[in-house]
């Protein structure tokens, strides 16, 4: 499956690259579709939502979370949260850090 040790142009090269690419996206959408679920699941439940702004660009310079927290996706989640609570009518607050 290692599209790295495929010879680039080769019938074998184009079949790892489309079974990579259908991965990546798949685990994409998979991502998306969790972050939807809990989004709507906090707004249902709660009245008021109150996000803390966090130094992500800070938090990913240190080598260990730096994966983690980029795979997380906060930013899409912060989105989905807002635009959710507008819809339904529920208070959204960013409170800024320190």
């Amino acid at each position: 499956m290692s599209l790295s040790h495929k010879t680039k142009g080769s019938k074998r090269y184009e079949k790892a690259r489309i079974r990579v690419a259908k991965f990546h996206g798949k685990l994409k959408d998979t991502r998306t579709d969790f972050l939807h679920k809990l989004s709507t699941e906090i707004i249902r439940e709660n009245q008021t939502i109150v996000l803390e702004d966090l130094n992500v660009s800070g938090m990913v310079k240190n080598r260990k979370l730096s994966r983690a927290i980029s795979d997380l996706g906060w930013r899409t989640f912060r989105t989905f949260l807002e635009g959710k609570a507008e819809k339904y009518g529920r208070d959204f607050r960013v409170i800024s850090r320190p």
